[in-house]
């Protein structure tokens, strides 16, 4: 989402291929199945985690991040580590590859 002047325009514009473009038949087919609580994307090269209507959303982080030899939007190159428990939860928590390594 704050990747470019997005917002250049006076309209914030995400651009289609960013995101989901059945981003919402996915929403309403997630909820006709309460049990699918967690959806894993990835590729935005950050760690974001979003609760919405009983579903865990979490985008991991990028590990390839180190080809641009630094930080990118304030993330460092890494990954996400999942805890999932048994009651449908689970935990995510972003690892810095730097110091992971």
């Amino acid at each position: 989402m704050l990747d470019g002047e997005n917002e250049a325009s006076g309209n914030w514009v995400v651009p289609g291929a960013w995101i989901h473009i059945d981003a919402r038949r996915l929403v309403e087919l997630f909820h006709q199945y309460p049990n699918v609580r967690l959806c894993l994307s990835g590729h935005s090269h950050q760690h974001e985690r979003l609760e919405y209507l009983g579903v865990t959303y979490v985008s991991g982080g990028a590990i390839c991040g180190g080809w641009w030899m630094g930080d990118y939007m304030h993330f460092p190159p890494g990954y996400v580590l999942l805890s999932l428990h048994r009651d449908g939860s689970c935990a995510s928590k972003f690892v810095d590859y730097n110091t992971a390594v």
